[in-house]
């Protein structure tokens, strides 16, 4: 593919070129350190908190298979679980027992962000 048609270097450089010499061409700031770092902060939560639902979700499935429900809630989740896990049988409790739950990580973030708000 020549010309115009075609992902290169050379027709990146041309659409670039082209875009900065209009003069209607509205561009975006650059954004400041720290709101990039917020950002960061924020992005990163968001994931911690997705793995921890996923965690919990997945926790709430595989003790529903042996007949234990649970509320979906996760502070009632973490207050009731430890009645339950000995009615789990036998692998079930190790399974679940072994299960990750990345509750903290999200936690220790938010105390940061809370710190840092205040200090701007």
């Amino acid at each position: 593919m020549t010309g115009k048609r075609g992902k290169n270097d050379a027709a990146d450089a041309a659409a670039i070129r082209e875009a900065v010499t209009r003069p209607n061409m509205l561009f975006v700031p650059i954004k400041e350190e720290h709101l990039q770092i917020i950002l960061c902060l924020h992005r990163t939560r968001q994931g911690f908190v997705e793995e921890r639902t996923a965690s919990y979700n997945r926790l709430r499935g595989l003790i529903a298979e042996v007949g234990i429900v649970l509320p979906r809630k996760v502070t009632c989740l973490r207050r009731e679980i430890g009645a339950h896990l000995e009615d789990l049988p036998g692998y079930a409790n190790l399974c679940v027992n072994d299960l990750p739950l990345p509750h903290h990580r999200a936690y220790s973030l938010n105390d940061f962000m809370q710190s840092h708000a205040t200090t701007r």
